[in-house]
């Protein structure tokens, strides 16, 4: 219980510095947003969600050791999900990692079958085009630079 309340605090805190910072670059308008916008609105999303996380966490009853013990090894296997994602998108490309992240992720946290990793991953990997297409975003091509 009390690591909920010290990770909602340190939320809480990285959203109020991300505000904070955010303020000092130009907000510019709604319909002409300036470089300090985005922050700003990510900031604020940051702060609800810790408020939300800390009265969720003041809610909660203690849990079991079995419980907590396996979502300590799923939280394990995220972050070296995630530091195999960032070490291996530069060279195999955005979309290409994006699927295996995103396989990965289905598989060993959230546990889903195989065929659903097949059906859901390339509907990501769309999704992730598209954006890409929809806002210009340049990301690592890798693999796929030719094409």
């Amino acid at each position: 219980m009390l690591g909920a309340w010290i990770m909602g605090i340190i939320l809480l805190g990285l959203g109020s510095f991300v505000c904070h910072h955010s303020i000092g670059l130009s907000l510019g308008k709604p319909s002409r947003p300036g470089p300090g916008f985005f922050p700003l609105g990510l900031g604020v999303i940051l702060i609800l969600l810790a408020v939300f996380y800390l009265v969720q966490s003041a809610r909660r009853e203690e849990r079991p050791s079995a419980e907590v013990t396996g979502r300590i090894h799923r939280t394990v296997i995220a972050v070296a999900i995630l530091c195999f994602y960032a070490a291996v998108v530069e060279w195999l490309g955005y979309l290409i990692t994006t699927f295996f992240l995103f396989g990965f992720w289905l598989l060993f946290i959230e546990r889903k079958q195989w065929y659903w990793v097949l059906f859901l991953g390339p509907i990501a990997v769309v999704g992730v085009y598209f954006f890409n297409i929809l806002f210009s975003v340049q990301l690592p091509k890798g693999l796929l630079r030719g094409l």
